[in-house]
């Protein structure tokens, strides 16, 4: 939803919209839906990870919010960075000189189980840790990248965890495309459609 209040305040995000639906509830098909596997069978986890946080990267972020969720026995962590996956990472005055201690709760949080997870605030496009040195740093500390929105991103993990206990299986399963949650190809005309 891109909007609080309007009408037509529902986008798709990443993709070009399949159906449009009237106000009378009629619904017309705008384009095909690719069925990926027709002979699949449905499978139905109704359990759910509620150890798993979604929490916003901001101007004067500190380490130390991450800290709470460590302390608290939390699985698994959805960080909703900047941009490509930035976090403040980088000291460069003294305002910034708590910054390199974020990547050490990072790692030190991936050391001990917790699954971190970057997604981007923006709600186009994906999350790319390759190309800054920063979002590499981010990789080398264990991070997964988020190929979806934040939101799905935190449903996903949540699910994933109840699931899946071990590392491996974790980080595939947030990787794999479960249901149309990772685009395979953004269409450029999907921005803002």
């Amino acid at each position: 939803k891109m909007h609080t209040s309007r009408r037509d305040a529902f986008r798709s995000i990443n993709t070009l919209p399949y159906a449009q639906v009237d106000i009378k509830g009629n619904v017309t098909p705008l384009r095909f839906y690719p069925v990926k596997n027709p002979a699949a069978k449905l499978e139905l986890w109704n359990a759910f990870e509620k150890r798993v946080a979604l929490v916003k990267i901001h101007p004067g972020f500190s380490y130390r919010q991450l800290e709470f969720y460590e302390q608290e026995g939390y699985r698994g962590i959805v960080l909703e960075a900047t941009a490509l996956g930035h976090l403040p990472i980088n000291t460069t005055d003294d305002y910034t000189k708590d910054h390199e201690l974020l990547l050490v709760v990072v790692k030190r949080m991936v050391e001990h189980g917790i699954v971190v997870v970057i997604a981007s605030q923006c709600p186009y496009g994906v999350v790319d840790l390759n190309v800054y040195r920063p979002g590499r740093k981010l990789l080398e500390a264990g991070v997964i990248p988020a190929l979806m929105t934040a939101e799905t991103a935190f449903v996903k993990l949540g699910w994933v965890l109840s699931k899946y206990n071990n590392r491996d299986e974790v980080r595939t399963a947030m990787m794999q495309n479960i249901a149309g949650e990772i685009p395979e190809r953004i269409d450029p005309r999907a921005f803002l459609n």
